[in-house]
């Protein structure tokens, strides 16, 4: 397990082989949101520009609730 945190976001990632391989779980300490990225996933963030990633993070503290 590891846990990476800033004044932003705390998140805990964990190696996780319950599916058919490997792949990443990520928990959000603050909203209590997974998400399980496999290899490619996580490759595929190599691939994003600076400008993506700031995209992404227009709004600092995530999405809205569902609200469904």
């Amino acid at each position: 397990m590891l846990v990476l945190g800033n004044e932003f976001a705390r998140v805990v990632v964990t190696h996780d082989t319950s599916a058919n391989g490997s792949r990443l779980m990520i928990r959000s300490a603050r909203t209590g949101r997974t998400v399980y990225l496999d290899p490619l996933q996580v490759e595929s963030l190599t691939w994003l520009a600076d400008e993506d990633y700031a995209r992404l993070l227009s709004d600092p503290f995530g999405p809205a609730e569902d609200s469904g």
